[in-house]
């Protein structure tokens, strides 16, 4: 790299993932100074690999009425395909989402609320979704049934979901 360098500082940075048990080569060139002796650092980063239930497909399941889940965003991502629920300020893309399934109870109602006491998010966005193919998984079929931004206290989020059907397993977007 010498494109991003600043003028004539002569230095360049590189930046890669990196596969373990690799080799790779460094490849120098003395175009600027033509001096065969040159100093060099490597220093590797932290891979922050994402949340388990990062994915659509692997949500962590939850239990209606159950105390509040304790959960960590750290490395989440968005996919490809992923929505956006349509309560996103300013028609944001989701960024850092993790999604959580439930079973909808006997009484069809359920409370999803980043908003409790206790509770460590300051901002979130909400949106509940629906599958409408038998299988999940095999294609983003969504069907948007809620979405929140900033309806509780400050800037955290309820959704209260009404006539869902019991039994039927809906998914919750957390941003």
């Amino acid at each position: 790299d010498d494109e991003t360098c600043a003028y004539y500082s002569y230095a360049s940075t590189v930046s890669f993932a990196g596969t373990a048990g690799a080799t790779y080569y460094i490849f120098w060139d003395p175009y600027w100074n033509g001096v065969d002796i040159f100093d060099f650092e490597i220093s590797l980063a932290p891979v922050i690999l994402p949340p388990p239930n990062d994915p659509f497909c692997t949500p962590t399941a939850i239990v209606v009425d159950a105390p509040p889940i304790t959960d960590d965003n750290t490395g989440a991502t968005a996919e490809a395909w992923e929505p956006s629920g349509s309560c996103h300020f300013g028609g944001d893309l989701a960024q850092t989402t993790l999604w959580y399934s439930f079973v909808a109870p006997s009484s069809g109602k359920a409370k999803i609320s980043t908003d409790f006491t206790g509770g460590t998010l300051t901002d979130t966005q909400l949106a509940l979704f629906s599958w409408d193919e038998v299988e999940p998984c095999t294609g983003p079929t969504l069907l948007e049934l809620g979405c929140d931004d900033d309806g509780g206290t400050g800037l955290l989020s309820i959704i209260n979901a009404i006539d869902l059907v019991v039994g039927n397993t809906y998914y919750i977007q957390l941003d």
